[in-house]
């Protein structure tokens, strides 16, 4: 059975419950249908009157922050105060009271469950302040494709150069598209709501599982603050990419579980069913998080085997597990494709980077520090390296107090071993081994290679980190204290660890105003790019195959509906065809092979270094980037005879090389 020990919040503010009787109390109807009737009586009682409390004051205040930030994140020119302070302005303004009030120890549960829906309205505001016209992640650019071939080609599947995986694992455009269809929305709102109803779902369905496990609407509330703190959170989850959907059917699936867990025998088996169907949808939305939700049953299966639970909860949780894992695996095998392909070359590199920086024990990716040069400002490493901090201080001060409610003990054991370990909430077990994975995500985060795998795994540890912290944040730094300074110093530690994530999430340094950059996608994504690939589709024509560089092969794709030449799909590297000074075989090699129409040279490219690292994908000759290109190079077709300038605007120049290409072809 699920249990812990009582943290000692206000008797108003939340009535602690066995966990068989919670999904009775927080959805009675719903409890009814689905897990079997419960006495009326026990329901009434356990009903605690809701409370408006400071919500609709805060909620004003989080307007006017955000009007703060909106004015910092602006590239117009005010008198007053700089963008840089406005825009601390209105983040101290927006987190601070929302989650001192959150941590209130006489807050309502209705308070506290409408201050999370504030703070995640509020984060994904601000990530639209970025981009409020149009996509600009570069995630949100390659699953724009997909989705739009869905809509022009009405079919499933079509093939996808910028990410050949992605038409694989339609879930995430399957449901933007149902959107746009049945209300006639453009793509781009219909992937805006698709992704505010999933903020809005994962957050209350994050914090009934927390409530649920650590029988505390205080500790759950905090722990859901705390998880917004990790890197992934505010931006990249806010994205339209397919694993930030998957991540809800995550959640679903895992608060599924943990209600039919708590259940008795035959209700607790037939209500296991429910989260059947979120591992289904999530197989076929997004490969990493199929595996790594298996991988979580499992170990919530093993974690029940060890700890001799109820013989039919670790029946079910291993027939749970190995569904998942059967689900996620045989998708990926009826689509005729290899996950193994797709992830183990970015594991092997990871591995390789990692145990370079153990013999070396030298970080080869600076912290702070983009490929180009460019440094975050102090105030922005001040405030992500205070974030890491209070983090790891909540680990280490949560642990124990985490393991202890979890009834973790030595016990005298029979046979060879003198003790054996014994718990009663196989959950918290879990969660605390999951923080043990925090220090290697960080690792990651020193390498080249290894860095993105890191940031990708953060969301899911911290599912462990996240209730870890909040018992540290709830009981040591806080404990039953009403005081105002301790409640202040609390929501100033968990509005550090929110505004960290939000600023290691943009990716690099936040300038203020934001402008362009070379290769520095979001950044690179502005007007000029934009109007270019348009013209390509209006006097081009669509579907033309078409070589350049990363940022623009984007917009040309999904903006110009271009067929766009890439080593993923076509295995071929065209860098050199761009920036070599002159025209080789193996220049007029890649332009025969990949038959190409039209050629797209951006002369941005010769300002600066890249801020990724590379000008198209990774792999590319990266020994002659010490150095921006050469205009020279870019523009060596001027002088090719078959090849003529369509578009000049005096930065992006579009070469036609069809007719080059054909005498080439003819000539071989």
């Amino acid at each position: 059975m699920l249990g812990s020990q009582a943290l000692g919040d206000d008797a108003r503010a939340s009535t602690r419950i066995p966990l068989s009787q919670w999904s009775l109390r927080r959805v009675p109807g719903l409890g009814r249908a689905l897990l079997g009737a419960g006495p009326s009586e026990e329901t009434a009682a356990l009903a605690t009157p809701p409370g408006w409390g400071w919500l609709p004051a805060l909620s004003l205040t989080c307007a006017l922050a955000l009007v703060l930030i909106a004015l910092g994140l602006s590239a117009a020119t005010y008198p007053g105060p700089s963008k840089d302070v406005l825009f601390c302005a209105g983040a101290s303004l927006l987190f601070l009271p929302l989650c001192a009030r959150i941590a209130w120890p006489p807050a309502s549960r209705f308070e506290r469950i409408g201050l999370l829906l504030v703070a995640v309205g509020a984060l994904y505001i601000i990530k639209l302040l970025a981009s409020p016209l149009g996509f600009t992640p570069f995630d949100e650019f390659l699953h724009w494709k997909t989705a739009d071939d869905i809509m022009v080609r009405q079919q499933l599947f079509t093939p996808n150069p910028l990410l050949p995986i992605s038409p694989l694992y339609p879930g995430l455009e399957i449901a933007a598209t149902a959107i746009a269809n049945i209300t006639d929305l453009p793509l781009f709102a219909s992937a805006l709501l698709l992704m505010a109803v999933s903020r809005v779902i994962f957050v209350c369905a994050l914090f009934l599982l927390f409530e649920a496990i650590t029988m505390s609407p205080r500790v759950g509330a905090v722990a859901c603050i705390v998880y917004m703190g990790n890197s992934s959170y505010p931006i990249f989850h806010a994205a339209f990419s397919y694993e930030s959907l998957a991540i809800v059917f995550l959640v679903l699936a895992l608060l599924a579980t943990a209600c039919a867990e708590a259940q008795p025998a035959d209700r607790g088996r037939r209500a296991m069913l429910l989260a059947a169907p979120f591992l289904l949808v999530l197989a076929v939305t997004h490969h990493l998080t199929a595996c790594l939700t298996a991988v979580l049953l499992a170990l919530l299966a093993a974690i029940a085997l060890l700890g001799r639970d109820a013989s039919w909860r670790r029946g079910a949780l291993a027939t749970l597990s190995a569904s998942a894992l059967l689900a996620a695996s045989a998708w990926p095998t009826l689509m005729g494709s290899s996950i193994t392909d797709y992830l183990l070359p970015t594991l092997q590199a990871a591995l390789e980077d990692i145990l370079q920086l153990l013999k070396t024990w030298t970080p080869v990716r600076k912290p702070f520090v983009s490929t180009d040069g460019s440094l975050a400002p102090l105030w922005q490493r001040a405030t992500m390296l205070c974030a890491l901090a209070l983090v790891c201080l909540g680990l280490v001060m949560g642990m124990f107090r985490v393991l202890r409610h979890a009834g973790v003990k030595f016990v005298r054991a029979q046979g060879r071993m003198p003790f054996a370990l014994q718990w009663s909430n196989n959950w918290l077990v879990m969660f605390a081994l999951l923080t043990l994975v925090f220090p290697v995500t960080l690792a990651f985060r020193l390498t080249e290679s290894a860095w993105e795998l890191g940031t990708r795994l953060g969301p899911y540890v911290y599912f462990g980190v996240a209730p870890v912290v909040a018992f540290a944040a709830v009981e040591a730094w806080q404990g039953r204290s009403a005081d105002a300074w301790r409640v202040t110093a609390v929501g100033a530690a968990l509005a550090v660890m929110v505004v960290g994530a939000l600023f290691t999430g943009w990716g690099g340094p936040i300038e203020l105003p934001r402008r362009y950059k070379v290769i520095a996608d979001a950044l690179s994504v502005e007007a000029m790019g934009i109007d270019a690939a348009r013209w390509t589709r209006r006097w081009l024509g669509p579907d033309r195959r078409f070589v350049s560089d990363r940022i623009n092969r984007l917009l040309l794709t999904t903006y110009g509906r271009q067929d766009v030449v890439t080593s993923l799909q076509d295995q071929l590297d065209t860098s050199r065809l761009l920036f070599s000074p002159t025209l080789g075989p193996e220049e007029l090699n890649t332009l025969k092979l990949a038959d190409v129409n039209f050629l797209l040279v951006d002369m941005r490219l010769t300002q600066a270094l890249p801020r990724l690292g590379v000008y198209f994908e990774r792999g590319e000759d990266l020994a002659r980037e010490l150095l921006p290109p050469e205009p020279r190079a870019l523009t060596k077709f001027n002088d090719v005879a078959r090849v003529s300038r369509p578009f000049d605007n005096g930065y992006i120049i579009v070469y036609d090389v069809t007719g080059f290409v054909r005498r080439l072809r003819n000539e071989r």
